[in-house]
């Protein structure tokens, strides 16, 4: 749900959500130590680094209008899944910000109820034990 997984990649938005295309490692800077956009460190703290094919499928939520981390960077990490053939549904939700639960932001109700959707992602890949060996 609505995760940095590039800090390379993350981008500033713009009040409305809308990603401005400036680069935004301010807190990354202060959890990371590091300055400088190629550093080693960034690399291996994005998630999208570490996908393999043997990534669980991955259910991603993300509203449009994220002020707090930029909705491509869910739209990478469903590039960076399908490149390895990992199954993943990416679900973005217009006129949605951060910190939203499965049916309400800021105490108003989502465009659309996600507890379906969670609930069929969990039925379709832990119901027949996908990935899991005997």
């Amino acid at each position: 749900m609505y995760g940095i997984t590039n800090i390379v990649t993350r981008q500033k938005t713009d009040s409305a959500g809308r990603p401005t295309g400036e680069n935004n490692l301010s807190s990354a800077r202060l959890v990371f130590g590091a300055d400088d956009i190629d550093a080693p460190v960034f690399k291996l703290g994005s998630p999208v680094n570490h996908i393999t094919s043997k990534t669980p499928p991955v259910l991603i939520l993300h509203g449009l209008a994220d002020t707090t981390v930029d909705y491509p960077q869910s739209e990478e990490l469903g590039r960076a899944l399908a490149q390895q053939g990992v199954p993943y549904e990416l679900v973005l939700l217009k006129d949605v910000g951060h910190t939203f639960t499965f049916e309400k932001w800021r105490k108003q109700p989502l465009p659309q109820d996600l507890r379906p959707i969670v609930l069929a992602f969990l039925k379709k890949y832990l119901a027949d034990g996908y990935g899991v060996s005997s």
